[in-house]
């Protein structure tokens, strides 16, 4: 009886030690945290937000930044694409066929936004939008573009 009682209390050491050794070593291997600041140089355009983030399989992602002002005059579509090396590419894309009230945003808590986008495949992104016919009805419509802004599908 002594012996199966030493026993199992060299088993329940040998387990903690185990325990306390794994939670100490495996999240050393398996976290990488990394910080990416940046600040948008030359912003003739008025305040901005960071709009929406998505990022692609191999950690490339895309940032959609909107412009808040009152006048809806910059019908452009902001877009950082961010990689996973740290290094970012600025796309002011020129949306064309895209009606002028969809890049209205105001500064109210309730503000609605009315430019979307979805990442499809490396390089190209489907962008949502709507066209407006009267006071009550908005067709929604999309294209497919790529990062330069050239325009692969219409619809």
């Amino acid at each position: 009886m002594w012996t199966t009682k030493l026993y199992s209390q060299n088993l329940y050491t040998k387990v903690i030690v185990l325990f306390v050794f794994i939670l100490y070593f495996y999240p050393s291997y398996t976290t990488a945290d990394g910080i990416f600041s940046y600040k948008e140089e030359n912003n003739y355009y008025g305040r901005s937000t960071v709009t929406d983030l998505k990022a692609y399989d191999d950690g490339t992602v895309a940032v959609r930044i909107s412009r808040f002002y009152d006048d809806c005059d910059y019908d452009i579509f902001f877009l950082r694409i961010i990689y996973p090396d740290g290094t970012f590419i600025k796309k002011d894309i020129k949306l064309e066929g895209v009606q002028q009230f969809s890049y209205c945003n105001n500064l109210t808590f309730f503000a609605i936004d009315k430019l979307k986008y979805e990442l499809i495949r490396m390089n190209q992104i489907l962008v949502i939008y709507g066209d407006y016919c009267n006071e009550t009805h908005v067709n929604v419509s999309g294209m497919i573009i790529d990062f330069d802004g050239n325009v692969l599908d219409l619809n």
